[in-house]
């Protein structure tokens, strides 16, 4: 029974995911309004576009920068330390800051296709790549537009896949006006806070379930609950 509760839940946590990235991809793609007026953008991933979006290299839009070693490690829960993230996410602190403000972070080399959202000061190490936006450009927006990257088209077929900075920057995109950028972050912000919220209460149940299925063994094994009389379907 419980078994088949779980596995329900971890399903329909999968289905909202999957739910999720395709409202992201709708809107970075196709923006909020679905009565504008489309036109081709020859791009293959991306397809129509609102008529009067721009298309354009990301690199008119962000300068991708190269992450560094640190020169100072400090304990990972030091409060007053700057954080530090590698291509995997956060997982160190140092004194000094390579960057503050809004940034989008993406892997170099390791884990690809995954990128974050900072706004505040922070370090990343070489196999992180960081931003550094232009006029005109939302830091939020591109953030999403990432999320929805087709990273297979750029990555190196080697031992150890990687992503080339410069194969992002020259990729073409359809890039709204910057007020619309900012309306579509904002919309996925919030689309965002709904669904996380319900990962988490579902990630709760799981969790609780799991406790009680193994409070429920002990009780068992331990011969504190007698079995005899249940009958098993």
């Amino acid at each position: 029974m419980f078994e088949s509760i779980i596995k329900n839940k971890e399903k329909l946590i999968d289905l909202l995911k999957e739910q999720r990235q395709s409202i992201i991809t709708e809107s970075v793609k196709k923006g909020l309004n679905s009565n504008v007026k489309m036109r081709d953008s020859d791009i293959d991933w991306i397809g129509e576009i609102p008529k009067h979006w721009e298309t354009k290299r990301l690199k008119y839009c962000f300068k991708v920068m190269n992450g560094k070693e640190i020169e100072i490690e400090l304990d990972i829960n030091d409060k007053l330390g700057i954080n530090v993230y590698g291509s995997g996410g956060l997982f160190k602190k140092t004194s000094q800051m390579l960057f503050e403000g809004e940034s989008v972070l993406f892997g170099r080399k390791g884990t690809i296709g995954k990128p974050l959202y900072v706004n505040d000061s922070f370090w990343t190490v070489d196999t992180m790549y960081y931003t550094k936006f232009y006029k005109d450009s939302h830091p939020k927006w591109f953030f999403y537009l990432l999320l929805v990257y087709p990273w297979d088209m750029i990555i190196t077929k080697t031992a150890l896949p990687s992503v080339v900075g410069s194969d992002v920057a020259n990729t073409v995109c359809a890039v709204p006006p910057l007020k619309e950028q900012v309306a579509i972050a904002k919309y996925l912000t919030l689309k965002d806070d709904e669904y996380f919220n319900l990962f988490n209460n579902i990630n709760s149940q799981i969790k609780k379930l799991k406790e009680y299925r193994q409070a429920l063994i002990y009780e068992a094994v331990t011969g504190k609950i007698d079995l005899c009389d249940i009958e098993l379907d």
